[in-house]
């Protein structure tokens, strides 16, 4: 017997778009005519492992993609850069100027410091926020992605001990600790022009964010590409991790 119930052509693309594309294209503003066209490519190349940081030094090619130039490693399809190192969480995030933060992200005094950040996530290291943490034993704990409303201490803390100061900074809301970064020699990388359009998602490791916003502001550590850490870790910048109405104002590297 004839099947009358064939699916019609826009019913067919559909589906093949669903089952080609990966969903995180699906919230980004892609053109997903071109990401079916490089779908075989994608496919032919989709087990190989990269770096997608790369530095001047090393073999690159360099393609445009939705304006911006990016680096891609020798032997890599623009299919498996894009999959791999630009979509993240429905945001691009640009790895073109990376390396001239080699230095900073990957010295000794980010690394201190975002050490200390990832050990404080799960402790009340103030008594005014000991209510959020846990009463039964482990005393003075509480979970990591639980915030206490107590970031810049928490950030303090892990500058401390990254040696960025010699002593604990005083006080200040979130919002205002410009200043006190820019007194350790930090510089806002958003009042130069050539970073004006840099984000929380395309700021270097180790950088911190200070955002405007609520009573007090937040300030958080840029700690990798997918973990964002104050006085709790998140995978996303503050507003979009809790949903909160918070404006970037301030990347700060030193």
């Amino acid at each position: 017997m004839e099947n009358t119930n064939m699916p019609t052509g826009d019913e067919l693309t559909s589906f093949i778009n669903e089952q080609v594309s990966p969903r995180a294209f699906t919230d980004c503003e892609f053109d997903r005519v071109k990401d079916l066209l490089l779908s075989e490519e994608h496919e032919q190349g989709q087990d190989v492992e990269f770096d997608c940081d790369v530095l001047s030094t090393e073999n690159y090619t360099e393609h445009i993609y939705n304006n911006i130039n990016y680096r891609i490693p020798q032997g890599v399809s623009l299919q498996d850069f894009i999959a791999q190192c630009i979509v993240k969480e429905g945001h691009l995030v640009s790895k073109l100027n990376k390396d001239e933060f080699f230095n900073y992200s990957n010295s000794i005094e980010v690394q201190k410091m975002i050490e200390r950040l990832r050990s404080n996530t799960n402790k009340c290291l103030t008594p005014k926020n000991t209510y959020i943490c846990e009463r039964g034993p482990p005393e003075n704990r509480k979970n990591d992605n639980k915030p206490t409303g107590y970031c810049l201490s928490y950030v303090k803390h892990g500058v401390l001990a990254g040696t960025f100061t010699d002593t604990y900074p005083m006080g200040v809301s979130a919002k205002l600790s410009g200043q006190t970064w820019i007194d350790m020699g930090f510089k806002n990388l958003l009042d130069d022009k050539k970073y004006k359009d840099m984000t929380p998602y395309t700021a270097p490791k180790g950088a911190i964010l200070v955002y405007e916003g609520g009573r007090y502001g937040h300030v958080e550590v840029k700690a990798s590409e997918n973990e964002f850490i104050s006085d709790y870790v998140g995978e996303r910048p503050i507003y979009d991790e809790l949903n909160l109405p918070r404006k970037i104002i301030g990347i700060y590297v030193r």
